[in-house]
This record gives C-alpha cells, sequence and structure tokens, in this order.
C-alpha cells in the first residue's frame, strides 16, 4: 500500500522549497473587477518571460505540449515531440546529452 500521506518538513528545508518556486503573480485592479485570471501556456510564458530566456522558442514549445498533453495527440507521440525538442535545444546550447 502507498503512504499518501505528506511527510513531514521542518521549516529550513519548507523555506527553502518554498524560495525554489515562488512564481508570483500580483493580481490586477482589472483581473478582481473581471473575477479571475486566465492561466494557459501563453500568460505562463509572458509570466515566466520564456522569450526572453530562449529565443529560439523551445521552451515554449515544450509548455504548450504540457499543457494540451495527451488531449490533441497520443501521449507517445507528445513525449516524442518533448523529446526531440530537448535534443535540439541541447544542441542549439551546446549541451550534449546521451
Amino acid at each position: 500500500m502507498v503512504d499518501l500521506d505528506p511527510p513531514v518538513i521542518d521549516k529550513a528545508a519548507r523555506a527553502a522549497i518554498d524560495a525554489h518556486y515562488a512564481f508570483s503573480y500580483t493580481i490586477t485592479d482589472e483581473d478582481r473587477r473581471r473575477g479571475a485570471i486566465k492561466v494557459d501556456p501563453y500568460f505562463m510564458a509572458k509570466q515566466w518571460r520564456l522569450g526572453a530566456k530562449d529565443d529560439s522558442g523551445t521552451l515554449f514549445h515544450v509548455l504548450k505540449t504540457i499543457a494540451r498533453f495527451g488531449e490533441k495527440n497520443s501521449r507517445e507521440r507528445e513525449i516524442r515531440a518533448i523529446h526531440a525538442t530537448i535534443l535540439r535545444l541541447a544542441q542549439l546550447e551546446g549541451v550534449d546529452l546521451p
């Protein structure tokens, strides 16, 4: 049987984890009036400034594939697409992958 209870993490470890995943979006007045924000790959790419980090577009392509994973194409095709995209990014960045 799998233990589904979360592990107990001390405060220092929790702070390190929280800092590592410190992606925040400040709600604007327009968001408040609308009552919601739309979280999609385009929104996330803008928040994370993916274009500034990778002008080839490969990071955004992977993000879009993750967002629609298994809905548009088979899981196998999506996994192969992510793999091929990562291999190409490695080539562009000069990273030797096995």
